[in-house]
């Protein structure tokens, strides 16, 4: 996860990355389809 903060750290503002956590997913391969089926969901629904 290193290359990833440090990625954020030096792209985004100081006070976005001081308030950003790091986790690892439990979801494995599915959290990107059930990323996406939220983010429609939201969309269409308006929640």
């Amino acid at each position: 996860m290193l290359p990833m903060k440090a990625a954020t750290n030096k792209y985004s503002l100081n006070l976005v990355y001081k308030d950003t956590k790091f986790r690892l997913s439990q979801m494995d391969q599915n959290a990107g389809a059930l990323g996406a089926a939220m983010l429609i969901r939201n969309n269409i629904i308006g929640l």
